[in-house]
C-alpha cells in the first residue's frame, strides 16, 4: 500500500503530487532467481519539471547495511510473531539474494539513477534533512512544496516498477529499445552464469 501526499509551493502555489510507498514496490529484470530491490528516493525532476520519486542507486555499503537491517527485523520478527525457522529461512534466503543481485547490478549499471515517472536522468536527489521534514525545494521559484494538510491525502495500490538494467520502464520500451535489452539480458545472463 501507498500513499498520495500533495504539495503547494509556499511563493508560486505550484501544485505536486508525490507517491511515498512501503515496502518493495519494484525491482529490475535481471536472470537472478531473487531481483534486486528497487530503492527510491524523493527528487526534483528536470524532464517532468516536477516533484518526482527516483531511483536511489546505493553504494556497496549501504546495500550492506541495508541487508543486516532486513536480517535484524526477521529476528524481531522470530521473537514477536513466533515465526517457524522454515519462515526465517526463507525470508532470510531472500534478503541474502537481493544483497548478492543488488551488488551485481551495482557492478553492471551504466547510467545515473532515473526519474520513475518519466526515466529522465536530469534530477537532483532531495536530501535526507529535506524528505525527514516534508519540505522539498521549488527549485523554479526558491520556494518549498508544503505537504497540504487537509483530506488530500490518499491511499493507493503501488505501481509495480519493473526496470531494465539500466532503470528504463519495461513497460514503456519500443520494439527496438526491447531487442537491445534483451541482448544486455543475455550478455548479464552469461556474466552471472559463467563468470567465477
Amino acid at each position: 500500500m501507498g500513499t498520495i501526499f500533495h504539495y503547494r509551493c509556499d511563493r508560486c502555489s505550484e501544485l505536486a503530487k508525490l507517491q511515498i510507498g512501503i515496502g518493495t514496490h519494484g525491482c529490475y529484470m535481471t536472470p537472478d532467481a531473487i531481483p534486486p530491490r528497487l530503492h527510491c528516493q524523493a527528487a526534483w525532476c528536470y524532464g517532468c519539471e516536477s516533484l518526482s520519486q527516483a531511483e536511489k542507486l546505493l553504494s556497496r555499503d549501504q546495500l550492506i547495511e541495508f541487508h543486516g537491517s532486513g536480517s535484524k527485523i526477521i529476528q524481531e520478527m522470530e521473537f514477536r510473531n513466533g515465526w517457524s525457522k522454515k519462515q526465517i529461512g526463507f525470508h532470510q534466503q531472500r534478503i541474502d539474494g537481493q544483497l548478492e543481485s543488488g551488488l551485481r547490478l551495482q557492478r553492471i549499471r551504466r547510467t545515473p539513477p532515473r526519474c520513475l515517472r518519466c526515466g529522465s536522468t536530469n534530477i537532483k536527489h532531495y536530501s535526507s534533512e529535506e524528505i525527514s521534514e516534508g519540505k522539498y525545494r521549488h527549485p523554479n521559484c526558491g520556494g518549498y512544496f508544503i505537504k497540504y494538510e487537509h483530506d488530500r491525502i490518499k491511499h493507493i495500490m503501488l505501481a509495480d516498477y519493473k526496470l531494465t538494467i539500466d532503470g528504463l520502464s519495461m513497460h514503456n520500451l519500443s520494439t527496438t529499445e526491447r531487442f537491445k535489452y534483451y541482448l544486455q539480458y543475455i550478455w548479464y545472463f552469461i556474466q552471472l552464469h559463467f563468470s567465477s
